[in-house]
């Protein structure tokens, strides 16, 4: 069954929050001797990041399950591919039947990491990627876990390659919201934060010292004189009070009168190759809005 739009929001606001506060941590390595051991052929991954990472490392046949978010397109890009793979709510009972030989969790698994290991399996946990840097960390952590070192690293290249095209000029950084539901946005500490800095822009959540995700109120944005506006391109249009703020007529009338970018959230809850799809729109935006700037104050008196 299909959720409603509103039980989405609620997991993507619940995501993007764990993922924002999770404490700092390394991603777990694989130990000394497993090397030389084949790779790992039935592979069960219980977070979303790790459902996405998994996807694009190794064939569908060494994957046994996913977790059953994989097939949301509101907080996975690779929903359409995770259709045809088995999925798992991470149980205990679940797990003993498709017999993993290796379990990807995440930091806010629901599974009780603990006693999978006191039963035998093998776990390796993976910290939420909160910057590009932690992102290319969380590649390899993952290549080297499920035996795909090399096509891990070619990820890697392709992503170090990509963000150094097109580097935004040094200049002063347009001024940007990105505003969610129960108008949540993202300060540092967040990867959008450390995308919209790869992109030459800045969050007011920076701007204003609100690390990870905090609320504002209407009257801070207004204040602060944004240059442009951030909006999910999915919102719920019904009576849900958690999109109130994008009724508000404050917000619609600075809708209309600066520049806006709706992009998906999914594409920014893990720490995927997707991102860099995100950091060249954002570029691009970027020029336009400094473009733009420029052509006014010439322009004036």
């Amino acid at each position: 069954m299909t959720a409603r739009p509103i039980e989405r929001w609620t997991r993507f606001a619940f995501l993007a929050l764990s993922l924002s506060i999770a404490a700092p941590s390394d991603a777990a390595e694989p130990s000394a001797k497993d090397a030389g051991k084949p790779p790992p052929h039935r592979i069960v991954s219980l977070n979303v990041c790790t459902d996405q990472l998994l996807m694009l490392l190794v064939p569908e046949e060494r994957i046994a399950a996913v977790s059953h978010l994989a097939r949301d397109p509101e907080v996975s890009t690779l929903s359409e591919q995770a259709a045809g793979l088995p999925i798992t709510f991470g149980s205990a009972e679940q797990l003993i039947v498709a017999k993993p030989d290796l379990i990807l969790a995440g930091a806010y698994t629901r599974a009780n990491v603990p006693l999978l290991r006191q039963l035998g399996f093998k776990v390796v946990e993976v910290p939420p990627a909160t910057s590009l840097k932690e992102v290319v960390s969380n590649i390899r952590a993952v290549g080297e876990a499920v035996g795909e070192s090399e096509r891990a690293e070619a990820m890697v290249r392709d992503i170090d390659e990509a963000l150094a095209e097109h580097a935004p000029q040094a200049g002063e950084d347009p001024l940007v919201v990105p505003l969610y539901a129960n108008a949540y946005t993202s300060g540092p500490g967040t990867l959008v934060d450390s995308v919209l800095q790869e992109a030459g822009l800045l969050s007011i959540g920076r701007s204003l010292g609100l690390s990870g995700m905090q609320k504002l109120n209407l009257e801070t944005v207004l204040m602060s004189k944004p240059d442009a506006l951030l909006l999910p391109d999915h919102r719920y249009e019904g009576d849900a009070l958690a999109y109130d703020v994008f009724r508000h007529p404050a917000l619609q009338a600075l809708h209309r009168d600066i520049p806006s970018l709706s992009w998906d959230s999914a594409e920014t809850i893990c720490g995927t190759p997707e991102i860099v799809h995100v950091v060249k729109r954002l570029r691009a935006f970027r020029e336009e809005l400094v473009t733009s700037k420029s052509r006014e104050a010439a322009a004036a008196p």
